[in-house]
């Protein structure tokens, strides 16, 4: 009788030739040895069974003792286990990843006895990114822990062999038992196990004894299961596998590495396969049914397959968007101004003239207020000029109406595109910087600027000089840092032109400088001014504070001291228009200068304020888009409009001289553009309201009607 200790194939091949054999089986530390003989009929049987690949002890042993067994044992089997020596074990430890694996050093010594070996087994730091990635990163990681095992076997050759795996170490493990049958552990203890719970722990050769740890807060395996493909949630819900032990704990994904778990669970099943109940399984809940939805795959995909999907389509798309025809973007014309004050009345002038011309997208910029553009904060009005050049074509740019930020547009649209033609829409001057672009944009002035505007101040400060009048200028001015205000930059142009005469007269001029938010600050000075006969006040200003100033010391109330001083501003009659309309004011010393008409102005359909020659700056929005639209038209009769984006430059490069070379009849006038891309074909007009007749009336003698007090003559 020769005895043998090995595997199972082994043990069939010795059966073959011998005529009995003692097999020990391994399977438990307990070894039973078993006594049979070999007969003719049973050959064939042990043929099958090898070919088929049978590889469990129990049944092939089961299938020998049904039809050769003798009916009582011929051993004393007792006595053959107390001569057996104890087995020596190796304990290997496989980290997840993320993670420099100190736990295996926390719970070495909990396992490390006389006759257990602990290893520690890596493969470098691991990160999510190579943990998600379904080629290479793993197959890398696998290949560097298998041989860390087999080196650990070659050192110790007659240990049995016991692994312990956590998180993506126990998906190593099950590959490497998949493509090494010669690595032959007897127990195998997972945990945060990412493995997948179909995976099919019938068709390994090894059988080892499995019990996988399972952790009811464990999220981890959760998402790597609906994350990736390859990996699934057996960590938390189990692998429900006939012959493999699952054990529950509330505990999350690194929880089993806390004192005290590794000697209470894992020493014993090491030791002899004892497995010791979790103290919480019987009364654990159900794991909540949020952690199901993390881990599913919709429609059987996974997250990083859907991403891939959308990353596949979106490429696909591009390639396909490069390879059709390019889309031609829409014309359009820009009109940039304020989202209060005057703004819509802007918005209506550029609008209606935008509607005889549909081939052009009218695009507004009006985000900013008007304290915005005084304070020269620009933000929403460069991100509109932006986009809007990103968008479309733009053939054309009409704004800004501030003077203080004028300069700030001009030159962002130089940058944007040069040969784009700009109509200021603000007064400053031709001297002023912003007009030194010129020289590198078609620029242009439908309205009048404030030089314009000094040389009729100097007419009439002549006039006024010779009647003896006492001239008060009410100058706005900004805070320290901002722009310098649209008031201190008119009265230079006066001083500019008026020069030695200005200064000779001193004792007939006073300047007032006022804060341009807050008129109010000065009006105890004012007071004491509107008071006094033979004065009059220049406001160099804006509306709002000319309407203050009406508000407060022209209109009509009993306890007020009546007004004597005359009042001149600049472009104001849209906002007194609504304060005279409300009240009984004192009007007839109230002067306000235009530079729009209605003389020989032209009817546009579809606007209501036509007759209105108050909506100034709606006159001036639309004559100014007029001009753009009139040169597009001039020169798309003879090529028509740019199809494409080289006719789009050619078209631009000749829009500037089409401008220069208009000459048409707005609602406010006719235009005409000098060399230096002023208006010189309307003059300044003079406007006064009449209480009777609760409208405004142009006057040509202003002096004679204005200061000598005699009845409004119309033009």
């Amino acid at each position: 009788m020769a005895e043998w200790q090995g595997d199972v194939a082994a043990a069939i091949d010795r059966l073959c030739g011998k005529d009995s054999v003692r097999l020990r089986e391994f399977y438990s530390i307990r070894f039973k040895p078993l006594m049979f003989r070999q007969s003719n009929e049973g050959e064939d049987k042990w043929v099958v069974a090898r070919n088929n690949g049978l590889s469990l002890a129990q049944r092939l042993l089961e299938a020998i003792l049904r039809d050769h067994a003798p009916p009582r044992p011929t051993l004393d089997t007792q006595g053959m286990q107390d001569s057996m020596p104890i087995r020596k074990k190796l304990v290997l430890l496989v980290h997840g990843i993320r993670t420099r694996a100190l736990w295996q050093k926390r719970i070495e010594p909990q396992l490390r006895n006389d006759n257990t070996v602990v290893e520690a087994v890596g493969y470098r730091y691991f990160n999510v990114f190579e943990f998600l990635s379904p080629l290479w990163t793993r197959k890398k990681a696998i290949e560097k822990v298998q041989w860390r095992i087999e080196k650990a076997i070659d050192d110790h050759p007659e240990h049995e062999l016991i692994l312990l795996a956590h998180s993506f170490g126990t998906y190593c493990v099950a590959r490497i038992l998949q493509s090494t049958p010669r690595i032959k552990p007897t127990r195998i203890i997972l945990c945060g196990s990412v493995e997948d719970d179909d995976f099919r722990w019938d068709l390994l050769r090894q059988q080892p004894k499995v019990v996988n740890e399972c952790g009811t807060r464990d999220i981890w395996p959760c998402l790597a299961r609906s994350s990736t493909w390859g990996y699934g949630s057996a960590g938390t819900f189990g692998f429900k596998t006939p012959g493999i032990t699952d054990r529950y704990h509330a505990i999350p994904h690194s929880g089993f590495f806390e004192d005290g778990f590794a000697r209470k669970y894992w020493a014993p099943f090491i030791a002899d396969g004892t497995l010791v109940e979790s103290h919480t399984e019987a009364t654990l809940p159900e794991p909540p049914s949020w952690m199901s939805l993390i881990a599913m795959r919709p429609l059987r995909l996974p997250w990083l397959g859907w991403l891939v999907l959308f990353v596949s389509a979106l490429i696909i798309f591009t390639l396909w968007s490069y390879s059709m025809p390019p889309t031609l973007k829409k014309l359009a014309v820009v009109a940039i101004y304020p989202s209060d004050s005057f703004g819509p009345d802007c918005h209506e002038g550029f609008v209606s003239a935008m509607r005889a011309f549909p081939n052009a997208k009218p695009v507004k910029i009006d985000g900013a207020t008007i304290a915005d553009m005084k304070a020269g904060r620009m933000q929403s009005i460069e991100q509109g000029l932006r986009k809007a050049f990103s968008d479309y074509r733009v053939v054309g740019v009409v704004g800004p109406p501030i003077s203080e930020i004028s300069l700030q547009v001009v030159s962002l649209v130089v940058q944007l595109n040069p040969k784009v033609p700009v109509l200021l829409t603000s007064a400053i001057s031709a001297n002023d910087p912003t007009w030194q672009f010129k020289r590198h944009i078609p620029l242009f002035r439908v309205g009048s600027g404030i030089g314009q505007r000094a040389k009729e101040v100097q007419t009439l400060l002549k006039q006024l000089h010779t009647r003896q009048q006492r001239i008060v200028f009410l100058i706005e001015n900004h805070s320290e840092g901002e722009p310098r205000s649209f008031g201190h930059r008119f009265f230079d142009e006066v001083e500019n032109q008026m020069g030695s005469n200005l200064k000779s007269g001193a004792r007939k001029y006073h300047r007032l400088i006022f804060p341009s938010r807050h008129i109010d600050a000065e009006f105890q000075t004012i007071k004491n001014l509107v008071a006094e006969e033979n004065t009059v006040l220049f406001l160099m200003g804006l509306d709002f504070q000319m309407r203050d100033l009406v508000e407060e010391f022209y209109r009509k109330q009993p306890d007020r001291t009546i007004p004597r001083a005359k009042l001149i501003g600049w472009m104001n009659a849209h906002a007194l228009n609504t304060v005279f309309q409300r009240g009984d004011y004192y009007s007839n010393l109230v002067l306000e200068i235009s530079d729009f008409s209605r003389s020989g102005s032209q009817a546009v359909p579809q606007t209501s304020w036509i007759p209105d020659i108050t909506k100034r700056d709606a006159m001036n929005y639309h004559d100014s888009t007029l001009v753009i639209l009139n040169a597009i038209g001039a020169l798309s009769k003879n090529e028509g409009l740019p199809q494409d984006e080289p006719g789009y430059v050619r078209f631009l490069s000749q829009l500037g001289e089409a401008i220069a070379e208009t000459e048409v009849t707005g609602i406010g006038g006719r235009i005409h553009f000098d060399a230096s891309g002023q208006n010189d074909g309307r003059s300044l007009v003079f406007l006064t309201f009449e209480s009777e007749k609760k409208s405004w009336t142009e006057i040509s003698d202003y002096t004679r009607i204005f200061f000598d007090n005699q009845k409004t003559a119309p033009k």
